[in-house]
């Protein structure tokens, strides 16, 4: 008899079990974001440190940027926003350098945040408009909720 598991966990072993580190890496940020939004961070922050070591080992820049990010936000569900800062700070760097607008603007956004949370408001304002001007270059649904909320913070 098959032994039940979720599709994401699925998707890691399968690429484990194939020897893939494109697909594991891929698949852990993909757990982790699961792992968090079911209220267990403590797991996805294990999870994303694996997953940017992997793919700072294959060289993937971006994807390490991306999982560095999530390394930050699962440390702010742990309520140690003083410890996200660096990380979102080295994903944003990241993501700016390698010319990714997009990406660039979401951890500059989860770095206000976290700003905010440990009462640098003063910091986190220029932030903010950097978000804000990035942004501008994007109008799909995301983009516009996105700078609504920064525009209400």
């Amino acid at each position: 008899m098959p032994v039940h598991r979720p599709h994401i966990e699925t998707a890691v072993a399968i690429a484990e079990e194939a020897n893939n580190s494109l697909w594991l890496g891929h698949w852990l940020v993909e757990l982790a974001r699961v792992r968090r939004a079911i209220g267990d961070p403590a797991a996805a922050l294990d999870i994303l440190h694996r997953a940017a070591a992997l793919q700072r080992r294959i060289g993937d820049r971006s994807r390490e940027a991306t999982a560095i990010d999530g390394v930050g936000e699962a440390y702010q569900d742990l309520g140690r926003s003083a410890e996200a800062v660096d990380f979102h700070r080295q994903a944003a760097g990241v993501h700016r350098r390698l010319g990714d607008s997009w990406q660039a603007a979401v951890a500059l956004h989860n770095l206000a945040t976290a700003l905010a949370a440990t009462g640098r408001e003063v910091e986190a304002l220029p932030v903010r408009q950097d978000v804000l001007t990035l942004l501008s270059r994007f109008d799909d649904a995301r983009a516009v909720d996105l700078r609504q909320l920064i525009e209400q913070a």
